[in-house]
């Protein structure tokens, strides 16, 4: 059960490999192709897309093939998206692989949320998901940085080509460590599944969910410059910055699963929502101290990625507690909520720097996730019998 748990991580550090170390090589890709750093950037949209299209629907539509199999297609998908960009001879071919990778993204967590919690006994499946989530957390500590680093050496295609090894791997993980009788009940109608969109309680979670990851992210999109412009970083000071921000990310998904196993995911909602809060508010406040900066840049690192094990928890709990058919469509559509934050987070970030300026995102954020902590204690209120 370890080595299955491990397959899936495997295959979780590529697809965050294949996210974010796109971002490090727009500079080097754009010239290549006569693009403006403008269209090249659109790599990240036409991903995200993808992720937020494929997340809910193709797990539906997947519904009738066993697990491994699936995990397995999701892989081959994922390799030979990233093959394709790796030896693209045009923009829009490199735009067809990421909606692969994209589609792979999405359908992947959807499913193997799912089935890492059959690895492990009740009160260990939050840690489940926090571990197979690390794989996101290590691609951008080290994966991400050493991905742009060759990238700047040989070619940007070097960081494709990395990925698609990252997807061959993963596929020979799956097959040989992730075993053939996965537990899995097949929803037996299409549109039952989706039933769930209109269940309050189900869509206060999802909504929990786009703001509480979501909000964070409005001022994390444009932490570089903050950190330079208002801050007064040197260049050279960001990377290692951004990889201490990231081992801070590592720490805190560990932390997150366990709280939420020891406590429940409702009261380390309720812990880390408004504790997240806060630190927001306090890196306005300390913005302009690099000390300060450095400290509440750790903390925010660690609750914002402490929350994703425990939404996900939370989500699988509340789908299995209402009896809904497919559990990977309501794990997928939580995935596809991730993901809508961040782009929603992104988009708003840049409209107030646009109206008010780059030093009061963070402030903006704080006010995103003081919203979430609403749901949250609405949440807290009326599912304390849901554990």
């Amino acid at each position: 059960m370890t080595l299955a748990l491990f397959a899936l991580t495997i295959c979780a550090f590529g697809i965050g490999l294949t996210e974010f170390v796109v971002i490090g090589i727009l500079p080097l890709l754009a010239p290549d192709f006569n693009i403006s750093i403008a269209t090249a950037g659109n790599l990240v949209t036409w991903y995200a897309g993808a992720v937020i299209f494929g997340a809910p629907i193709l797990p539906a539509l997947t519904a009738s093939l066993p697990r491994k199999t699936l995990l397995l297609l999701i892989t081959f998908v994922f390799t030979v998206g990233n093959l394709l960009a790796a030896i693209a001879t045009s923009y829009e071919h490199i735009v067809l692989g990421r909606i692969l990778t994209g589609l792979a993204h999405g359908t992947f967590y959807a499913i193997a949320t799912n089935v890492a919690v059959q690895f492990v006994s009740r009160d260990k499946q939050a840690t489940a998901l926090a571990l197979m989530f690390s794989g996101i957390t290590v691609a951008l500590v080290a994966g991400v940085p050493l991905g742009t680093f060759l990238a700047s050496i040989f070619s940007w295609r070097v960081a494709f080509y990395a990925t698609t090894f990252l997807g061959a791997v993963g596929f020979l993980a799956i097959f040989f460590f992730v075993p053939a009788q996965i537990h899995y009940v097949r929803p037996k109608h299409l549109l039952k599944q989706y039933s769930i969109l209109i269940h309050p309680k189900m869509l206060m979670a999802y909504g929990m969910t786009v703001l509480s990851f979501g909000g964070p992210f409005l001022a994390y999109t444009y932490i570089a410059a903050i950190l330079r412009q208002i801050t007064g970083f040197g260049e050279y000071w960001i990377a290692p910055l951004l990889v201490l921000y990231g081992v801070a990310v590592a720490f805190g998904n560990i932390w997150g699963g366990k709280l939420s196993d020891s406590k429940g995911a409702l009261h380390a909602l309720k812990y880390c929502v408004p504790s997240m809060f806060v630190v927001l508010l306090a890196f306005y406040f300390g913005q302009h101290s690099k000390i300060a900066s450095i400290i509440l840049l750790l903390a925010w690192g660690a609750l914002s990625f402490a929350i994703v094990p425990i939404l996900q928890s939370f989500v699988i709990t509340l789908a299995k507690y209402f009896h809904f058919e497919g559990l990977d469509v309501a794990s997928g559509l939580n995935i596809a909520a991730f993901n809508l934050g961040i782009a929603g987070g992104s988009f708003f970030g840049g409209v107030v720097i646009d109206y008010w300026g780059l030093s009061l995102t963070s402030l903006a954020s704080a006010a995103i996730v003081a919203l979430a902590f609403f749901f949250v204690h609405y949440a807290s209120s009326h599912l304390k019998h849901i554990k």
